[in-house]
């Protein structure tokens, strides 16, 4: 039942996806975009693939320093015997194939969903716990949404300013809409550490699924210290991604000879642009990846600042579709594998194994 309900899910959302691709390319002209796409610069396209999979490069490094750091406990004890791991000793192959993997997946998932998958093939491969390799994955996840947030609020001030509407009414509203996505950020990251916060959350463990995020949580908790030991690199790896996707975007931008404000400044723009557009790509809406409606934004974000449609749209699937050469080229070998080694349901049997764990540990 299960298998069934979540593929009906995913079909409909690949139909959706393709409904506003179609659409989205004929408002523009097929003929249009084939022929902005023909002439991009292939010297600037490797350029932005080289900075995407050095960005993947840093995600699968941070996935290793997490899963491998090793907690000390304050008593005085020989390190031997006093030693609590937070994960197992993986390969940066090894991380970085579970990364490439879990992007493929989030690539067809709606909200990105699938990234997760990073998670369930670590586990599966390296019998690693699933709640420490969720931490690994689902921990900085937060840093980076505060960093969008922060992008999101500079570009719309920007896009006020540029178009003439920046009133007090205006800045509040936008001021409050930021402050309210800092609030979840913040009620988020602060279930990874509280646990006097997750037992006031103690009632979703009447709910089936919401047992499940209670107890991974739970379980989250008891190696969350992980990310305070290593708050360098997962802050630092955190801007370096951000800076490496905008650099990619500004370098797709010189593919199709694409200037927002000013050849250099225009590496700025897209350091907040990008941001605001992955955003949408994890809003829950019927597409696979916000495909479609991402696209959409981008381009009409790009309208603003002068750049014609027929040149946004183009800008905006090329894009997306290089993330996908490059995610596909490096993940789809290790979903077969796990797919061939646990199928479909083994994704399931992690999931619910959480709350067996939770309990036993408890």
């Amino acid at each position: 039942m299960w298998q069934v309900e979540n593929k009906g899910k995913l079909i409909i959302s690949a139909v959706f996806a393709v409904l506003f691709i179609a659409l989205l390319v004929y408002f523009v002209s097929p003929g249009k975009v084939f022929d902005v796409l023909s002439k991009a610069d292939w010297r600037f396209v490797l350029l932005a693939a080289l900075c995407y999979v050095i960005l993947n490069a840093l995600m699968a490094y941070r996935i290793q320093s997490l899963l491998s750091e090793v907690m000390r406990p304050k008593d005085t004890s020989p390190p031997s015997a006093a030693r609590l791991k937070v994960g197992h000793k993986i390969s940066f192959k090894a991380a970085m194939d579970a990364n490439f993997a879990g992007m493929c997946a989030s690539d067809f998932t709606p909200a990105r969903s699938g990234y997760f998958f990073t998670a369930f093939a670590l586990s599966s491969k390296h019998d690693i716990p699933i709640e420490k390799t969720m931490l690994a994955i689902f921990g900085p996840q937060m840093l980076e949404f505060a960093i969008k947030a922060l992008a999101l609020a500079v570009l719309v001030f920007v896009v006020l300013g540029h178009m003439g509407l920046l009133g007090s009414g205006n800045m509040l509203y936008v001021a409050g809409s930021i402050a309210a996505i800092f609030a979840i950020i913040g009620f988020f990251s602060a279930l990874l550490f509280s646990p006097a916060l997750l037992g006031r959350l103690s009632f979703m463990k009447r709910i089936s699924l919401g047992r499940k995020f209670f107890f991974l949580f739970h379980l989250m908790q008891k190696n969350s210290k992980a990310l305070l030991d290593k708050w360098v690199v997962v802050l630092g790896v955190s801007l370096a991604t951000w800076f490496l996707k905008g650099l990619e975007w500004f370098f797709l931008a010189k593919a199709l000879g694409i200037t927002v404000i000013d050849p250099v400044l225009d590496l700025g723009f897209f350091l907040l642009l990008h941001p605001s557009v992955t955003l949408i790509q994890f809003i829950p809406i019927p597409t696979l990846a916000g495909t479609g409606t991402s696209e959409a934004a981008f381009a009409g974000l790009l309208v603003l600042f002068g750049v014609p449609v027929d040149i946004g749209v183009p800008f905006a699937l090329l894009t997306r579709a290089l993330m996908i050469v490059v995610d596909a080229i490096g993940g789809i070998k290790t979903i077969l594998d796990y797919i061939h080694r646990e199928s479909i349901t083994g994704i399931l049997d992690d999931i619910n194994g959480v709350e067996e764990r939770a309990v036993d540990k408890t």
